[in-house]
């Protein structure tokens, strides 16, 4: 709240409209808006949802799968993501990894 030079009787309220980076709520309200939106997951990508609500650990997505196969569907699927503006990247294995 701000109060108006001029007029004192005048109080401006203002909100945020994104989350400020680095206040003692934004892990927590992260965690809850991904797990909002992989609780919407529907479909074929239950198991994927299943295994992003395990890997995240603040926002770092960390897991592992014994076949490049299976990593190279992970990144492909994980792809849901993006309607929610969350997008993975950072991609680390002993291969190289098209994404």
């Amino acid at each position: 709240m701000w109060y108006d030079r001029e007029n004192r009787d005048h109080i401006k309220i203002y909100r945020h409209r994104r989350v400020v980076f680095g206040m003692t709520s934004s892990p927590f309200l992260l965690g809850a808006t991904l797990n909002h939106h992989l609780d919407n997951v529907r479909g074929n990508f239950d198991n994927l949802a299943k295994i992003l609500r395990k890997s995240f650990y603040v926002d770092n997505c960390v897991t592992s799968f014994e076949t490049e196969e299976q990593l190279q569907k992970f990144i492909v699927e994980s792809k849901i993501l993006s309607s929610a503006h969350f997008t993975l990247r950072g991609w680390q294995s002993k291969r190289f990894i098209k994404s």
